[in-house]
């Protein structure tokens, strides 16, 4: 049998366990479209983190998904939870009927960082050098009109523009996935019990001989389709543009769902963090839910189902691990990196930095398809739990070695006193 050290080459050890900073696994890309390199479903072209949720752009339509972050808030305080975390969600759809198949989709205004995402044990998958960006256009969306989009981080604003000769009254968006919409005060109100989306009055206007000219434009609600109208007319041989804002006005806490485990730094100052990432995850049905969103298989808290241990140490829900890297100010992300599998849930609990600036990193998993290299001394989860050792290159695109390491027990847990199942507690145990 190969060594420990021959299969993650020079991962260091012992490992350093710490906690230098706490909650810095927050990941920084709200206001940010994060292109779809096929690290999500593939209708997915990009998606935001916005107040409370997520938005998925897909190539027709937009969906909006929302969890009730409060029903998380015991997984801040004990992490090791018995009961299964039943979380409510709800999710909208709005589908621009009729939209053109040939539209053209871009991204303008492309920032420093990057996402790296090493999910699962298929290499092929893994996606690297991920860029964010502020707008995403929707060019030709309908015969002579395009559409831009700009995640602001609180709200979403939304620009159509009108060519000369083009036909506004092609636009109709159905929605579904409401409690109720209706218009009031000129807004139009997308409304649930979880959050109330609000679209304002929308704007439109002309430039005519070199001037803006607001142009009168109120919203139209029919059989859960939305359109514009114009009472008074505009001038058609001139561009059009039609400017409304979207205000998420109520939702319940804030998308801060993910928990900061371990932190460190290298000799040139830079800083990184690690901690436990949530997701809405991509919605396929519009509505309200009730779930416990995990990557792959729904928990338990059945002493007697496969799932039971994954539930009662990582509380049930779907957690990846969030590796983030910090400028030496502090003020800029460099990058933020995914890791973990699909089928179960992991936590980091030490991170240290090698000689060569690689990025180590020590945990607990209980994924069967926990993401290991070629070199792995352990490949295949052989207990409950396991611990896992991985390695990023510098940049964090590259995940340089990892491997598992365990018995057929709970190995790598910390902080557990006696399971309700009569098995011993492991506290950072091979």
């Amino acid at each position: 049998m190969k060594s420990l050290s021959q299969a993650i080459n020079t991962i260091i050890l012992p490992l350093v366990f710490c906690s230098l900073l706490p909650g810095i696994a927050k990941i920084q890309a709200q206001g940010k479209f994060i292109q779809n390199m096929g690290q999500w479903d593939d209708s997915v072209v990009s998606r935001a983190e916005i107040r409370g949720g997520d938005i998925y752009l897909c190539r027709n339509q937009i969906r909006y998904n929302f969890l009730n972050s409060k029903d998380m808030e015991p997984l801040h305080s004990d992490p090791y939870m018995t009961d299964t975390c039943s979380v409510y969600g709800q999710a909208f759809f709005l589908q621009w009927l009729g939209a053109s198949e040939g539209v053209a989709i871009n991204s303008q205004n492309q920032y420093p960082e990057y996402y790296n995402y090493f999910i699962g044990n298929d290499s092929s998958q893994w996606k690297s050098g991920v860029h964010a960006f502020s707008v995403v256009n929707y060019n030709g969306l309908y015969p002579g009109i395009n559409l831009s989009l700009n995640a602001d981080g609180t709200d979403l604003e939304y620009t159509y523009t009108i060519m000369p000769g083009a036909d506004p009254s092609s636009i109709r968006i159905k929605i579904t996935g409401a409690a109720s919409l209706q218009i009031q005060d000129s807004d139009l109100h997308i409304n649930s019990p979880l959050v109330q989306i609000i679209e304002k009055s929308p704007y439109a206007y002309q430039y005519i001989e070199g001037y803006k000219k607001q142009v009168p434009c109120y919203f139209a609600l029919k059989n859960g389709v939305e359109s514009f109208v114009f009472p008074d007319g505009y001038n058609k041989d001139i561009t059009l543009i039609i400017d409304p804002v979207v205000i998420f006005a109520t939702y319940s806490g804030a998308h801060d769902n993910n928990f900061g485990f371990t932190g460190t730094y290298d000799s040139l100052g830079y800083s990184y963090g690690g901690g436990d990432a949530f997701g809405t995850g991509f919605p396929t049905t519009a509505g309200a839910y009730q779930a416990t969103y995990q990557g792959g298989t729904n928990a338990s808290n059945n002493p007697g189902s496969p799932n039971y241990i994954d539930n009662y140490v990582f509380g049930g829900t779907a957690r990846d691990i969030g590796l983030l890297k910090f400028t030496p100010d502090g003020k800029n992300l460099v990058y933020a990196t995914y890791l973990g599998g699909k089928k179960g849930n992991e936590q980091p609990t030490s991170l240290v930095v090698d000689h060569k600036g690689n990025l180590v990193v020590f945990g607990t998993t209980a994924s069967s398809d926990f993401p290991v290299t070629s070199t792995a001394f352990q490949k295949t989860l052989a207990g409950q739990t396991d611990m896992f050792i991985s390695k990023l290159s510098p940049d964090g695109k590259k995940l340089l070695a990892s491997t598992l390491i365990g018995g057929s027990g709970f190995d790598g847990l910390n902080g557990l006193d006696t399971f309700s199942n009569g098995n011993d507690s492991a506290v950072s145990r091979l």
